[in-house]
């Protein structure tokens, strides 16, 4: 890892415009992140940049199309 800062869980939740406790959830399952020591996480901003790139790069299905 670089010797860049690491982002807090608020820091996060205010660059995606989402929640804490959404970027506590996405930390457990989706969002590479770094465990200090109990509940404290940090985030490279580089691997957050890829976990985004990556998930703007999956399609979500249009659920707008009426059915036949």
């Amino acid at each position: 890892m670089s010797s860049q800062a690491l982002l807090t869980v608020k820091q996060l939740s205010e660059q995606l415009g989402c929640s804490t406790c959404t970027v506590y959830r996405l930390a457990k399952h989706e969002i590479p992140s770094i465990r200090i020591k109990g509940r404290d996480i940090r985030f490279n901003q580089a691997d957050v940049d890829r976990w985004l790139a990556k998930r703007k790069s999956v399609p979500v299905l249009d659920l707008s199309i009426e059915p036949l």
